[in-house]
């Protein structure tokens, strides 16, 4: 037993390690991915100091908000208390998301380990134990996101849970008419939607194999009650978080934006050809289980065969609820909880043809089928990872040295950042793109910020407006140097045209620093004197 237990080890360390690598290579959050990181940043200082009513609730990610401003606190708690938690958390915040990173990366690692455990000791099956832990391999997003901060990282835990509900179901360890399979199904779904709303087709699984009518109502009661008792910010704020999800449905474009239309069908078709490109192994997967089931369908009667049937039908449903949702609002990721049913899907297909498994030499086919799936499945990936980690390597290569330039620049000296959306090479921004998502918590932020940075000013290119957390320093008469960052030296004549609007005084900007290869550009404002 001991020596199969160390099987389950390989696939949750190649997570971790992933994980890790990954994280290493994008590299400082504020200098790439603002977004979604800064966001939960802020979210997570807002719990982590007793805060509820977030300015961040539309995933609504709320579990990831809540592990987050737990780790925050520990890791303050680690840290020399020479400054408060909201302004040392402030001060470093790459590092606090990093090291949260790290840990919940860890934690997904450990879950999969128990996971496989769990499963192999309701089955003593090595095949869907396996099976079960590369729940999170199936979605080339999560090479992407791995080494970053967001919801789903967490996603495959509510689907693997309820996996393996299912599991236990299927062997004949757990009853669907039990009352503790309704309860258990609907605390595993409150806590899924609650992470992301796109994991609500899943919610149509334990629907259809709970047993009774009865227990199906409560099921239905149950499941909104947990998730709004988990999802407490968006609770707090219904009538906002309600607007928010009706939106969703009733337009057809992203993030409730678009038209009025539940369904664009012009836009169906060629949203369908996008997730059959970028998904053909799962649909693949799912044609060959439909063609078992209807083939084990017209054999089996019994009652055993029936509930594996309704497993069966769930799956399916789920996945199809799954492709009308992704091709209404297109997004590759919000597909992902389809693909981690692929395991699911695989298992079930294994219980439905066992009367037809052979052996050889006492080794299941069910077991040699998997390790040849996994390992050519694995052969695949390899691409994509060096892809990935070429793209990314070369993305931290590029923004590096404007970053080290603004390092050596004065610590009093006026900084006028110009930005795209997603960076900047000074942390400053990360955190004005986080400080817009406080909500109600602005006011507790804003004395910690206009105290870090009195002398920065961000100019924004789409209301050109100059924003500071403070009194705006004074660019005509101060004595500091003007430094002025460009996302993109396409901008220097635009934003000429707005500093003369602020200083009267004649200037021309020098150039001092210039990145051909990521478009960066920083100048110096230098003063001139009005000839007499």
């Amino acid at each position: 037993m001991k020596a199969v237990k160390n099987i389950f080890f390989i696939i949750p360390l190649l997570f971790v390690l992933l994980g890790n690598y990954f994280q290493y290579i994008t590299g400082l959050y504020s200098l790439r991915s603002i977004d979604p990181e800064y966001i939960y940043f802020i979210s997570g200082l807002s719990v982590a100091n007793g805060e509820l009513e977030l300015g961040h609730i539309d995933n609504p990610g709320t579990p990831l908000q809540y592990l987050l401003a737990l780790l925050f606190r520990i890791i303050y708690f680690l840290r020399s208390h020479q400054t408060n938690f909201i302004e040392d958390a402030l001060t470093n915040a790459d590092m606090y998301l990093s090291v949260s990173n790290i840990v919940i990366i860890a934690l997904v690692g450990f879950f999969l380990y128990y996971a496989g455990l769990k499963v192999y000791k309701n089955t003593k099956n090595i095949a869907y134990a396996l099976l079960i832990q590369t729940t999170p391999f199936y979605t080339g997003i999560i090479y992407g996101n791995i080494g970053r901060v967001t919801p789903e990282n967490i996603l495959p835990v509510p689907v693997v849970l309820l996996t393996i509900l299912l599991v236990q179901i299927a062997v004949g360890k757990l009853s669907s008419s039990d009352r503790k399979f309704t309860i258990f199904s609907s605390l595993i779904m409150a806590f899924g939607l609650s992470i992301k709303l796109t994991f609500f087709p899943i919610l149509i699984i334990p629907f259809i194999v709970i047993r009774g009518w009865k227990k199906k109502a409560l099921y239905s009661i149950l499941t909104p009650v947990f998730f709004f008792v988990f999802a407490l910010p968006a609770t707090l704020q219904i009538k906002t978080f309600w607007n928010w999800v009706k939106a969703l449905f009733l337009h057809s474009g992203q993030y409730g934006k678009g038209e009025e239309s539940v369904i664009d069908f012009q836009t169906i078709v060629p949203n369908l050809q996008k997730l059959w490109n970028g998904n053909a192994i799962f649909f693949l997967i799912l044609l060959f289980f439909i063609i078992i089931l209807a083939v084990y369908s017209r054999r089996q009667r019994e009652l055993k065969s029936k509930l594996l049937i309704k497993i069966s039908l769930s799956l399916i449903a789920a996945c199809i609820l799954q492709i009308l949702l992704v091709s209404k609002q297109f997004e590759q990721r919000y597909f992902v909880n389809a693909l981690f049913l692929i395991p699911a899907l695989i298992v079930v297909g294994f219980e439905l043809t066992k009367e037809w498994h052979l052996k050889i030499k006492q080794v299941s086919i069910s077991l040699l089928v998997t390790l040849v799936f996994i390992l050519a499945f694995s052969k695949t990936q390899v691409p994509v990872i060096r892809q990935l980690s070429t793209h990314l390597a070369n993305q931290q290569q590029k923004r590096m040295p404007a970053y080290h330039f603004f390092q050596g620049i004065n610590a009093n000296a006026i900084k006028i950042l110009v930005p795209g959306y997603y960076n900047c090479p000074s942390p400053e921004y990360a955190l004005r793109f986080s400080y817009g998502w406080a909500g109600k918590q602005k006011e507790l932020y804003q004395p910690y910020l206009a105290d870090l940075f009195p002398n920065t000013i961000i100019f924004y290119f789409w209301d050109k407006t100059f924003n500071h957390w403070n009194s705006k320093p004074d660019l005509e008469n101060t004595t500091q140097p003007i430094y002025v960052y460009l996302e993109h030296f396409k901008h220097l004549e635009t934003i000429d045209s707005e500093l003369k609007k602020h200083i009267h005084t004649n200037f021309a900007l020098k150039e001092v620093f210039r990145n051909e290869d990521s478009n960066e550009v920083i100048l110096i404002v230098e003063k001139q004197k009005n000839d007499a």
